[in-house]
């Protein structure tokens, strides 16, 4: 059996609920309308810009991914605690 692999939108979208999503989007200046894709492509698209998450074949990709979910995991844990 293959091993799945998610890019950073599929990870995003498919682990984190909508308005996690839009929290954080607004967090970063960005638009928190759409559905979870689109909210999800938002978020992946400015950390590829920023630098938060590297691009494919970096090798920094692994720890920068990591940052990036437990800033997400942070947001999602404010959401959750009605900050």
């Amino acid at each position: 059996m293959g091993q799945q692999q998610l890019n950073t939108e599929g990870l995003l979208g498919r682990f984190f609920p909508r308005e996690v999503l839009a929290d954080h989007a607004e967090s970063v200046s960005k638009s928190p309308k759409g559905s979870s894709a689109v909210l999800a492509a938002r978020i992946s698209t400015h950390w590829l810009k920023t630098g938060s998450v590297a691009a494919k074949g970096d090798g920094a990709q692994k720890a920068n991914t990591e940052t990036a979910l437990a800033n997400a995991e942070s947001d999602q844990a404010k959401a959750q605690r009605g900050n």
